[in-house]
C-alpha cells in the first residue's frame, strides 16, 4: 500500500525539440561533448550499478552537438537496491530550496525491459528526494523528457542528478540542461465559461434539475469523499420558478463514509454541503459575496457556506436557517484565482436528530453585498442521468434533457449530441428540440444509438440557450458481471457504497481490507475489540462481494520490541513505526492471528500476513535490520495459526513486491512452505506491461525448482490515467499515462500476462476516489458521480472473457504477443504487438475476434498495443490455439 503524499514535481513530455534557453545551464558538460581522460564517460558524470549489473559505455553520435552518452547493458539481475543502470553526476551543481527549475534532455533506447526509465535528483546524505522525480518512456527515436519542480532543500553537495533504468538494454541522452525558471501555479482544468453575466453559478434555482450540482463534505483521514448527490428537487413552495433543492440529513439515515486505514473511519455525512459543479474564474482580493434563500424544518438549524479555493483551502460562514425563505449572504475575498462554492445543513456538532434544509436562488456575484438574485443565463439546459456510473445494458442508453425559460416569451431550443467512442471515433449522433414556455421547463429524452458496445461520451451543442455541462458526458454499454467470485478486485473498498455496487458490474468482486490490524483490534493484552472491523468488513459483505483481509503489521504498540527511542506518534506515519518491528513474544503474535482468523472464518477464507515486509517500513523494514528469513520465520508462525483456527483457510504471503524483489532470498529461507499463495505488487509507471514477462519466467521457474510451485495473488498494484486531467500541472505519487487508452490497454496487457504465469487474483490499487471538482487518479475506474473511465470498461469486458474458471494455456507467442485462457466454455486468446509495424491479423474459421470493448471485428485488423480478443468455441489445446493463430498472421 502507498499513502499519497504530495510531490513537488510537475512534469510533461514533449516530443519536440528544448525549448529555448530561460537561464544559464546548471550542468556542467550536459552535452557529452567533453571527455579527456577518453575512457567513453563523459567528464563529471559516473556510472552508478552493483557487481550484478554488467554495463559498458562509449560516447556516441548526439543530436545537436557531436556527441551523446550511451550505456549498454548486457546483464542483469536484481540483487538489492543498488541494481540499476544509472548515469550520474554527483554535486557539480546546486540547488536552492524553493526554486523552480526545469530540468530535460534528450533520450532514446532499445532493449530496454518494459521501455521505462527514471530521472530524479536526490540528497545522498541522508537519501532524499529533493523535488525531481519522473518515470518516462523510452523508443528507438530521440524525444526530450521535461520536467518542472521546485526544490525543497538547498544544496550544493552530496546531490546527486540520476537517469535510470532496471534491465538490459541500451540508452542515449544528450542536452542535459538543468535551469531557473518562473515558479509554476497550478489551475483546475474543469473551469465554468465567463458569460459576463452577474450570477457566476449555472442552474442557481434548480429549474433545469439537479445539473450542475453535486455534494461534498468534510472527510476524516484521506480515503474520500462523496461521489453524488445528497438531495432532490423539492416542487413545494419554492422561493423562485418552480423548483427548490431540499437536502434532509438523518443521523439514522445518512450516509456513511467508511476507509480502513490507518485509522478506522465510519462517518456519517452529517454535512452534506450542496456545490456548484466546475471552478470558477475570480480576482484574488477581490470582493465576492455569495447569497442563497434557505429555509429549514426544525427551524434553528445549522448551516455552514462555504468558498472551495484552488489549492488554498476554505472561507467559511456558519449560521441558522429559520422555517421560512431567508437571504442570507457570505462575502469574502478569495486568495486564489479559483472557486468553487458549497452550502448545506451541518448537524455535525447539533443536537438535532434530523433536518431539511431547502436552497433556491444560490447566487456568487462580485461585489461586497448580496444583490437581488438573477439567473445566470436567461435560458440554460441540463442534463441528467438515470443512474450513477451511467453504465446501460445494450439498447437502454437514455439521459434527460431539462431546458428552462426564464425569459417572457416561448423559446426553442435546438440540441445536437454527437458519440464519439473509445477510439475517439464517431459513434452517432441525435438531435433533439426542446421548447419551454416562458418562465417554465421542458424536458426531453435522448436514446443515443452508438450500435456497439463500449466506452462513449457525448458532447452536447445548443443553439437557444446556455449548456450546463461543460465538458463531454461519459457514459458506457456494457455486459454487466454476475460473478460472486471474480478474478479482479480493489485494494480497500470506496468510501461511498455506491462505488463499490458500479465496482460489482464491471467484475471487482474482492476488496483487500486493513481492518485488522493488530494494534486496534487487541489495543492491550488479552482485550480484543472486533467492532469496528466488523462493520468495515461486513459493508462489504453485504453487498455480495469478497473480503481479502490482510494482517498488515507484525506487531501492536504494547507487543512491540521496537526500541524505546521508537515512541508511539500521533501523526502518521509515526502511529505505526512501532507496529513494524518484530513482537517480543511470538505466541502473543499466534494468539491474535488465531483469535482473529477463528472470529471470521464462517465470513473470511483467505487471509494475507503482512504488507511489503523488508523493502517499505511497514513491516520489519530493512532500515531497522530485518532481512527476509526474519519475515519466514514471522511467516510460519502465522501459517500455524491460521491453520489453526481454520484448516481450510488460505494463507497469502510472501515479500508483496515486484517478481524479482529480494523473492530468492524468501525462497532459499523456505518462505513458501508457510504459504498457499505467493503475494505480488507492482506499480509499473511507464514500464510496459511486458517488462514483466521475464520476471514472472524466472519466479515460477525458481519455485518449481525449490519443489513448491504455488499460485499467485496480486494484491496491490496498477497503471492510472485520466483524459480529463484535474489540474495543471498535474502532479501525483502516481505515475499518470498519456491517455485513458493507453492505460487500459496496459491493464489489460498486464493483467493477461500475471494471469498466464499463474496468478489467480488481481487487486488494483486503490479504492480512494477523488472529490466533488477535485478528481484524482488513484481510483482508477471513475470520475464523478461514478461516470466511467476507459479503464472501467475495459475491465468490464476483460471480466466478460475471463470468469471464475479461467485457467491458463500459458505465452502462446510473444511476436505477436498472445495469452491463452479457457474460460466460460471458450478458449481466450489476448493478443496485441508492442511493435509499431505490428503484424495484420484475420481469424479464420469460427474463431471471432472482438476489440478491446468486446465488439466483433470484421475481416482483418492491425495489430498495435490495444489488444483484442480471439476467442474460439470449446476448449482447445495451447497447440490448436497457435494453430489458428499462425494461420490468422500475415
Amino acid at each position: 500500500m502507498r499513502v499519497p503524499a504530495l510531490m513537488m514535481a510537475m512534469s510533461v513530455l514533449l516530443g519536440g525539440a528544448p525549448g529555448a534557453q530561460e537561464a544559464a545551464n546548471l550542468i556542467p558538460n550536459g552535452a557529452f561533448e567533453v571527455d579527456a581522460d577518453g575512457d567513453g564517460l563523459a567528464d563529471g558524470w559516473r556510472f552508478s550499478g552493483n557487481e550484478s549489473v554488467k554495463v559498458t559505455w562509449s560516447r556516441d553520435a548526439g543530436t545537436e552537438g557531436r556527441w551523446s552518452q550511451k550505456l549498454d547493458c548486457t546483464a542483469f539481475e536484481r540483487t538489492s537496491p543498488a541494481s540499476h543502470v544509472m548515469l550520474a553526476m554527483n554535486d557539480g551543481f546546486a540547488l536552492e530550496e524553493g526554486r523552480w527549475y526545469r530540468l530535460s534532455f534528450r533520450v532514446k533506447g532499445r532493449g530496454i525491459l518494459g521501455s521505462a526509465a527514471q530521472v530524479a535528483i536526490q540528497q545522498t546524505g541522508p537519501w532524499e528526494n529533493l523535488g525531481c522525480d519522473k518515470s518516462f518512456r523510452v523508443g528507438p527515436d530521440w524525444k526530450t523528457v521535461e520536467t518542472v519542480f521546485r526544490a525543497t532543500k538547498t544544496l550544493d553537495r552530496n546531490l546527486r542528478l540520476q537517469i535510470w533504468f532496471t534491465s538490459t538494454g541500451t540508452l542515449w541522452i544528450d542536452d542535459v540542461r538543468l535551469v531557473e525558471t518562473e515558479a509554476v501555479q497550478r489551475r483546475y482544468t474543469d473551469v465554468l465559461p465567463d458569460l459576463g453575466a452577474k450570477n457566476l453559478i449555472p442552474n442557481a434555482s434548480f429549474e433545469c434539475g439537479t445539473s450542475g450540482w453535486g455534494s461534498t463534505t468534510q472527510m476524516s483521514g484521506w480515503g474520500g469523499n462523496l461521489n453524488s448527490l445528497v438531495g432532490e428537487i423539492d416542487r413545494t413552495g419554492p422561493r423562485y420558478h418552480g423548483c427548490s433543492l431540499k437536502i434532509p440529513v438523518d443521523r439514522a439515515t445518512a450516509p456513511v463514509l467508511y476507509f480502513d486505514y490507518f485509522e478506522l473511519i465510519r462517518q456519517p455525512v452529517l454535512m452534506p454541503l450542496l456545490g456548484n459543479r466546475g471552478w470558477i474564474s475570480v480576482t484574488p482580493g477581490a470582493e465576492y459575496t455569495l447569497s442563497a434563500d434557505i429555509r429549514s424544518e426544525p427551524a434553528g438549524t445549522p448551516v455552514k457556506l462555504r468558498v472551495y479555493q484552488a489549492f488554498a483551502g476554505t472561507q467559511d460562514r456558519d449560521l441558522e436557517a429559520t422555517g421560512e425563505w431567508q437571504r442570507v449572504s457570505f462575502t469574502l475575498k478569495p486568495n486564489r484565482p479559483q472557486v468553487f462554492i458549497a452550502l448545506g445543513p451541518n448537524l455535525t456538532d447539533s443536537q438535532l436528530t434530523r433536518a431539511t434544509l431547502g436552497v433556491d436562488g444560490v447566487q456568487l456575484e462580485k461585489g461586497a453585498a448580496a444583490t437581488e438574485f438573477e439567473l445566470q443565463a436567461p435560458v440554460e439546459v441540463g442534463i441528467e442521468w438515470p443512474e450513477p456510473g451511467h453504465l446501460f445494458a445494450p439498447g437502454g442508453v437514455e439521459a434527460t434533457l431539462i431546458a428552462f425559460n426564464g425569459s417572457d416569451r416561448p423559446q426553442s431550443i435546438d440540441l445536437r449530441a454527437e458519440v464519439r467512442d473509445y477510439l475517439d471515433q464517431p459513434a452517432g449522433s441525435e438531435k433533439l428540440t426542446l421548447s419551454p414556455a416562458a418562465g417554465a421547463s421542458a424536458r426531453g429524452v435522448l436514446r443515443p444509438r452508438p450500435g456497439t458496445q463500449g466506452f462513449f461520451r457525448m458532447a452536447l451543442a445548443c443553439e437557444g440557450g446556455a449548456l450546463i455541462p461543460t465538458r463531454p458526458e461519459r457514459f458506457a454499454v456494457i455486459e454487466e458481471c454476475k460473478d460472486a467470485d471474480g478474478l479482479f478486485g480493489m485494494n480497500h473498498a470506496y468510501p461511498p457504497q455506491e462505488l463499490n455496487r458500479l465496482s460489482k458490474q464491471i467484475g471487482l468482486t474482492w476488496f483487500r481490507d486493513w481492518s485488522l490490524k493488530w494494534l486496534h483490534v487487541e489495543p492491550a493484552p488479552g482485550r480484543f475489540e472486533f467492532a469496528e472491523a466488523d462493520r468495515q468488513i461486513d459493508r462489504v459483505l453485504e453487498l455480495g462481494l469478497n473480503v481479502l483481509p490482510l494482517l498488515p503489521f507484525p506487531s501492536s504498540d504494547w507487543a512491540s520490541s521496537a526500541p524505546d527511542s521508537v515512541t508511539p506518534g500521533s501523526g502518521y506515519p509515526a502511529n505505526r513505526e512501532r507496529a513494524a518491528y518484530m513482537p517480543r513474544d511470538m505466541e502473543a503474535f499466534a494468539n491474535y492471528v488465531r483469535t482473529t482468523v477463528a472470529r471470521y472464518k464462517d465470513r473470511l477464507r483467505v487471509w494475507e500476513i503482512l504488507n511489503e515486509p523488508i523493502y517499505t517500513s511497514y513491516a520489519l523494514p530493512q532500515s531497522a535490520g530485518y532481512k527476509p528469513a526474519d519475515y519466514v520465520k514471522l511467516l510460519a508462525v502465522a501459517y500455524r495459526a491460521v491453520k489453526q483456527a481454520d484448516p481450510q483457510g488460505l494463507v497469502i504471503g510472501g515479500i508483496a513486491g515486484h517478481p524479482d524483489t529480494y523473492v530468492r532470498d524468501f525462497i532459499e529461507a523456505g518462505g513458501l512452505e508457510h504459504v498457499d499463495a505467493l503475494n505480488l505488487h507492482a506499480y509499473p509507471g511507464w514500464q510496459a506491461p511486458e517488462g514483466f514477462v521475464e520476471p514472472l519466467r524466472q519466479l515460477r521457474k525458481m519455485m518449481a525448482d525449490a519443489g513448491h510451485p504455488k499460485p499467485i495473488w496480486f494484491t496491490e498494484g496498477a497503471y492510472y490515467a485520466d483524459d480529463d486531467t484535474p489540474w495543471e500541472p498535474f502532479e501525483s505519487w502516481l505515475t499518470r499515462l498519456d491517455s485513458e487508452l493507453l492505460c487500459a490497454a496496459y491493464q489489460v496487457r498486464f493483467d493477461a500476462i500475471l494471469l498466464a504465469f499463474g496468478t489467480q487474483k488481481i487487486i488494483y490499487h486503490s479504492g480512494t476516489p477523488g472529490s466533488l471538482n477535485n478528481e484524482g487518479v488513484d481510483g482508477i475506474f471513475y470520475e464523478w458521480d461514478g461516470a466511467p473511465r476507459k479503464m472501467a470498461v475495459a475491465q468490464a469486458q476483460l471480466t466478460a472473457m475471463l470468469g471464475p474458471d479461467t485457467a491458463t494455456l500459458g505465452v502462446l507467442s510473444e511476436d505477436p504477443w498472445a495469452c491463452g485462457f479457457h474460460s466460460r466454455g471458450k478458449t481466450v486468446v489476448v493478443l496485441w504487438s508492442d511493435r509499431s509495424d505490428g503484424p495484420r491479423f484475420t481469424p479464420g474459421g469460427e474463431a471471432r475476434l472482438l476489440d478491446l470493448m468486446g465488439n466483433r471485428v470484421q475481416g482483418s485488423v492491425a495489430l498495435g498495443e490495444v489488444p483484442h480478443y480471439l476467442v474460439m468455441e470449446g476448449l482447445q489445446s495451447a497447440e490448436a490455439a497457435r494453430v489458428v493463430l499462425t494461420a490468422g498472421l500475415r
